[in-house]
């Protein structure tokens, strides 16, 4: 529990970070004539992100008197301006200038199927599981586990046309990272000649399958 308490304290943090480094966010999200600051307010999405709690009843395990209806608007705020998606990028590029830039990195990327029933976004029909929506995550980690990259995408696709199409945004997201030193390593669903070259041609380094 202290772990994740931990976690998330840090999650938070990192966004109000990022927030306040930004003249225009910081602006929208910290009005003078706002009620609940910000720290408040993140720790209940959070909640509601963490446990699938609805906006309604996310505030009944608290003494907090903060109407469930400004948490929800405080929520769509966020998702308007791509608050937590350019928030976790600044986070995984600060994290890898700390510890990879030149150096001999081992990337591991996968991607797996999810149930999406009542899902209108990224669904598909996958052979796997064919009567059901489904979506599915790609990840790129590095070896410890660090997710610098998550995608979703529809069912449907191939894993190898996902880690091209996700290739893509790595190339332009992380110019820093590019070195012919890295491995990435994936499974047989990535053993492809046009993603090896891919891999070696954009200096993302070998691609071992």
């Amino acid at each position: 529990m202290y772990k994740k308490q931990k976690k998330n304290f840090n999650l938070i943090k990192n966004i109000i970070n990022y927030i306040n480094s930004d003249i225009k966010l910081k602006y929208i999200f910290n009005h003078p004539n706002r009620k609940y600051n910000l720290k408040l307010l993140l720790k209940y999405v959070i909640q509601i992100l963490n446990t699938g709690l609805s906006y309604r009843n996310v505030t009944n395990y608290s003494s907090s008197k903060i109407h469930w209806n400004t948490i929800y608007k405080f929520s769509i705020k966020l998702q308007k301006y791509n608050v937590i998606t350019l928030s976790y990028y600044d986070t995984v590029n600060k994290y890898i200038k700390k510890n990879m830039i030149n150096k001999t990195n081992i990337l591991l990327t996968d991607t797996t199927l999810i149930s999406n029933k009542l899902g209108i976004d990224n669904i598909g029909y996958n052979p796997q599981n064919p009567k059901h929506k489904v979506s599915k995550i790609s990840l790129i980690t590095d070896v410890n586990g660090i997710p610098l990259m998550a995608n979703i995408y529809n069912g449907s696709l191939y894993d190898s046309k996902i880690l091209d199409n996700q290739l893509d945004d790595f190339i332009n997201k992380f110019p820093k990272l590019l070195n012919n030193k890295n491995i990435m390593l994936g499974d047989a669903g990535y053993d492809s000649k046009k993603l090896k070259d891919k891999v070696s041609n954009n200096k993302i380094g070998l691609l071992l399958t």
